[in-house]
């Protein structure tokens, strides 16, 4: 510390005009003010102004805060997620009396309740030390279900818990929304409370700065942008920080902060150059009673002023330091004068930055760390000023008094070397920097690898990728993906599949295998690229097996399609056969059931031929393989398959004995006990499956009760999700319940927990699927809720059944990306139908952004799209007025081998130049290219051609009405929609109400049955033509007898 306060006087006296006399044009706003784009050079502007009206501000706002008061916080938080998230507290303030008062009540409060909430803190302070977070919020939420009093302290704890419990990476959302309720209920914050709140939202905004900054620099080299992109700009948190602030300066709290927390603050606020609010912060740092500014402070005030492009500032808040410093008591000023280079820099004079270094450093005798020497060295490489670069790097390693040089010093170097593509420096540097710790140097490293990628030198790309891996950096998707399959295509497949396997290592050192993660997508496009070599593709699958990765559809109808070709070889075969074994078998038949484009003939044939495979490699077949099989060629209805396997099968069925284990999942047993295990119960389970097939609920219930469940015996999982599905769909889903009831018995005898759960987990997802199909929609909303407290997921197409559950508003597209998030971090595969129904919400909620990363996603993770999906695609696009993007879907659907426009698609894009384009012409194109393609115009299409010359200028009523008879050469009806839509032409664009009522006298004589559409139209020509008596009669004529109302096709007028 230094004399006093007073001494520094950088705010407070007048005469020293020279840092901050001029820094506000305006008095500071009581809001923030909204933070420009990131793309900006600096988020505020310097102002200059005298701060002496400013400050008696201030103090009157001071001197009145104990009276008034204080706007909630949270309404001053600017962006655009703030506002959605607390809307509904729009009116909240926080009133000091009312707290005062409460906080006087909690102290009158029976003895009763104050042991409640003692005993509730204490077990809420014992979890937070044990670091057990969940168990926080359990005890929190049991302490207000049991009606247990909450104090300031409960609430404190919670967020302590919250913050010091946080994972890195993980938003505040559920701190604020806690700080929220405290509020809400009349607590007062204490000076620790607000000091939690702003610490970690400053760390937070640390961490999401860091990651932005990876973003753009990955974005730079791949061309994508992350999904989470937007709502990492969106989060705001150095401005909920300061939000948070002015509510503790308000309350007078901010007195007991130590300068630590001023400190922080200010340092968030100087990355984005926010000079005023960083005034206003180190004011109220002068005024506070528990703390000094200390050297920490003028370093962020100078980057502060670097940051918003004003180097005098920086330089008074420099030279004002220089004279305190003496009074400052022992410190580093090393990162003062970094602070300057940076300043320096950011102002575009790296050559004054460099004399800060070299010169007057050395003359005030501070010692400036490789730190300040790395931010020179980022300089000239973002300038490709390689000289420069050069002769810092060579004094730094010839220099003794100076320090080594790091990888931090090497990697800028290294990454501009690798944009300009000179590959031999780029190599000496890499050399070189390998020798430093480079654990934090990844995207330096990453550009040299994909130079190497893009000059085809494996060779030494896999030395790199060695290096990285042993200092625990795993290639980013991109890069591992062109790396592996790039070594593929250079013809070499066994190195692939060698790398392949050292990635999935690496990663699973660091993390848990999803799904969803990148490098099975990689390994999945490595087993489409081998030539129908089974062995290896087997070999990949085996590698991703062990993590629970399945085959995609593409990849298990390429193994199907390499087991028939391999044997019909015998030759091939043969040699194949030495290295197959249990587990490869395993993977043949998933890959079996997996294959979505096999006949039923073609299934049966592959079941059988494998089995015989297997037979012949010593494989006894058993009993739960009969059972899969033969429950799928049930449900396929082929009845002569059926015979065939259970003709084929009869010798292997001598010993039913039953097992134990009767979840068929490759993660929790042994592939011998897979290909073992089970059978009477399978064999019966089957039977079961055949009854519900069958329509026979009883004797299905009696064969899973009586002859399984009472014999102590467990029925297969797999088997009865099915027949829940079954009997769901064919009968309906309380007999769907019945099953499960009977069946949870069973599943509650299991003895493995983690298995009971599964097992409950796997029938209650069959259940919430049913349910949802037969849009029993809360039942299905139920039933997932059972799911997730059993922190269990539904699989692809129940998160699917469940964004199609939700309406098609733009209210509802952020509830469908929530389902969708959830699924992506929860280790859930998604599927085709879970996109197309995402596409299609997301298209109906006009996000077309968000429609274009679901197929990016789709393509990523290899799914193959359907017709639905392009119909899906399209129709999004053409909502969103995306037409090129729309023609582009529309000419590859046209060009798939499986697929070609139908009907809909052609709708689809008429609709769009109809009705959002106003272009006759080019819906007409479409419709004669439907006409030529032979697909049949529907009732729809004929609707839209009449709005197509009825609806467009200039009017075409002849064609229109001709439309009406063409129709008819089509074998279509005219329904009065089509009418409706020539009484809308005359009566509301045409202004002709004598030609609208001729056509709705025609619909009478026609004898069709008017509906809403007919009745709207001419009561909407009565009105917009002022012919309210009209208007009037047919609204009561309507009262009287109301329409029939017809279902909407498309949209409406």
């Amino acid at each position: 510390m230094y004399a006093s306060k007073g001494t520094a006087n950088i705010i407070n006296t007048v005469t020293r005009q020279g840092l901050l006399s001029k820094q506000l044009t305006a008095s500071r706003p009581n809001t923030l003010l909204p933070a420009p784009t990131r793309s900006s050079a600096k988020l505020y502007a310097t102002g200059r102004a005298t701060f002496s009206a400013n400050r008696q501000q201030q103090q009157q706002q001071d001197n009145s805060s104990q009276q008034a008061n204080s706007l909630n916080p949270i309404q001053a938080w600017t962006g655009n997620n703030s506002a959605a998230i607390f809307q509904k507290y729009a009116g909240v303030r926080y009133n000091h009396s009312a707290a005062a008062a409460t906080d006087s009540q909690q102290e009158s409060a029976s003895s009763s309740g104050q042991e409640a909430t003692k005993k509730g803190n204490a077990r809420i302070l014992e979890a937070k030390r044990n670091r057990d977070l969940r168990k926080v919020e359990v005890e929190f939420k049991r302490m207000k279900d049991s009606g247990v009093e909450l104090t300031s302290q409960t609430y404190t704890l919670v967020l302590d818990s919250l913050a010091s419990l946080r994972r890195p990476g993980q938003p505040p959302q559920r701190l604020l929304a806690v700080y929220q309720e405290m509020i809400e209920n009349g607590h007062r914050p204490s000076a620790y409370t607000y000091m939690i709140l702003i610490h970690t939202l400053c760390k937070r905004d640390v961490e999401v700065q860091k990651t932005l900054m990876m973003i753009n620099a990955k974005s730079s080299r791949t061309g994508d942008i992350p999904s989470n992109f937007e709502s990492l700009q969106g989060e705001n948190n150095a401005q909920k920080a300061l939000a948070i602030f002015e509510a503790a300066v308000t309350d007078n709290r901010y007195q007991d902060f130590d300068t630590e927390v001023f400190n922080r603050l200010l340092r968030s606020l100087s990355q984005y150059g926010n000079t005023q609010d960083g005034l206003y912060v180190f004011e109220h740092l002068e005024k506070a009673r528990s703390a000094e500014p200390n050297a920490r402070t003028f370093a962020a005030l100078i980057t502060l002023y670097g940051k918003a492009g004003d180097i005098q500032g920086a330089l008074e808040c420099f030279n004002e330091y220089k004279t305190v410093r003496g009074q400052m008591g022992q410190h580093n000023p090393g990162f003062v004068y970094s602070a300057l280079v940076d300043a320096y820099i950011k102002c575009g004079d790296s050559d004054a930055a460099r004399k800060i270094i070299e010169v007057d450093s050395v003359n005030d005798q501070v010692e400036t760390s490789v730190l300040t020497w790395n931010a020179l060295m980022r300089d000239y490489c973002d300038k490709k000023n390689l000289d420069s670069a050069f002769d810092v790097l060579s004094k730094l390693k010839n220099d003794t008094s100076l320090p080594d040089p790091t990888a931090a010093t090497f990697g800028p170097l290294l990454t501009a070397l690798c944009d300009l593509n000179m590959t031999e420096q780029a190599q000496n540097i890499y050399d070189e920097m390998i020798k430093t710790d480079v654990s934090k140097s990844y995207n330096n490293l990453a550009s040299y690898a994909h130079l190497l990628l893009e000059s085809k030198q494996y060779e030494r790309l896999q030395t790199v990728i060695s290096d990285m891996s042993k200092q625990g950096l795993v290639p980013s998707d991109d890069l591992a993906e062109k790396f592996v399959l790039g070594l593929a295509d250079n013809g070499n497949v066994s190195e692939a599949i060698d790398n392949l396997r050292k990635l999935y290592g690496d990663l699973s050192a660091k993390a848990f295998v999803k799904v969803t993660d990148g490098i099975n997508q990689t390994a999945m496009h490595l087993a489409t690229k081998v030539d129908n070599n089974l062995a290896q593709i087997l070999e990949i699958l085996e590698i991703v097996h062990k993590y629970g990765v399945r085959a995609t559809v593409p990849v298990s109808e390429k193994i199907c399609t390499a087991f028939n070709q391999v044997r019909k070889d015998p030759a091939a075969w043969d040699s194949l056969k030495q290295h197959i074994g249990v587990t490869q078998h395993f993977l043949m038949i998933e890959a079996l059931f997996n294959s979505h484009h096999l006949s039923h003939e073609e299934f049966r044939n592959l079941a059988i031929d494998m089995t015989k495979a297997m037979i012949e490699v010593n494989i006894q077949p058993n009993t739960g393989l009969y059972a899969r099989v033969g429950s799928r060629l049930v449900k396929h209805g082929d009845t002569e398959g059926e015979k065939m396997w259970q003709d084929f099968f009869e010798p292997y069925l001598k010993d039913p004995t039953p097992q134990s284990d009767p979840f068929r999942t490759a993660s929790k047993t042994s592939d011998e006990k897979l290909m073992f295990r089970t059978t009477k119960s399978d064999l019966l389970t089957g039977k079961a499956m055949k009854a519900a097939v069958q329509g026979n609920l009883p004797e299905c219930l009696d064969v899973l009760q009586n002859q399984i469940i009472a014999q102590k015996m467990v029925p297969t999982i797999e088997a009865v999700r099915d027949i829940i599905q079954i009997v769901g769909r064919d009968i309906n889903p309380e007999a769907s319940r019945k099953v499960y009831d009977v069946v949870s018995v069973a599943f509650d005898t299991m003895k493995d927990k983690a298995m009971r759960k599964r097992a409950h987990a796997s029938t209650l997802s069959s259940l919430m699927n049913v349910h949802l199909q037969a849009k029993q929609y809360e039942a299905g909303r139920d039933y997932y809720k059972k799911l997730r407290n059993l922190d269990q997921n539904p699989d692809g197409n129940g998160y699917g059944l469940l964004m199609n559950s939700l309406p098609d508003n733009e209210s509802t597209s952020q509830q469908v990306l929530n389902y969708y998030n959830e699924l992506l971090v929860s280790n859930v595969q998604p599927t085709v139908y879970l996109y197309n129904v995402l596409i299609s919400k997301l298209g109906k909620a006009h996000n077309l952004k968000q429609v274009i990363q679901a197929h990016k996603d789709m393509k990523k993770y290899m799914i193959s799209p359907t017709a639905v999906t392009y119909n899906a695609l399209i129709s999004a696009f053409t909502r969103c007025g995306a037409e090129k993007t729309a023609l582009e879907t529309f000419h590859e659907m046209a060009k798939h081998a499986k697929f070609k426009p139908t009907v809909a698609t052609y709708n689809n894009m008429i609709q769009f130049y109809v009705r959002h384009e106003s272009n006759r012409e080019k819906a007409l194109e479409f419709f004669e290219r439907a006409r030529s393609s032979n697909v049949k115009p529907s009732s729809y299409t004929y609707r839209l051609l009449m709005e197509a010359y009825s609806n467009i200028v200039p009017y075409d009523m002849p064609t229109a009405y001709k439309m009406l008879n063409d129709m008819k050469k089509d074998d279509i009806k005219p329904e009065p929609r089509h009418y409706a839509t020539l009484i809308y032409s005359y009566g509301l664009l045409q202004r002709d109400v004598q030609s609208a009522e001729r056509v709705y006298e025609q619909v009478k004589k026609e004898g069709l049955e008017l509906d809403d559409s007919v009745y709207r139209a001419m009561y909407e020509t009565y009105v917009a033509n002022n012919d309210m008596e009209q208007a009037d009669k047919l609204k009561q004529f309507l009262a009287d007898e109301p329409p029939i109302l017809t279902p909407p096709k498309g949209s409406e007028f």
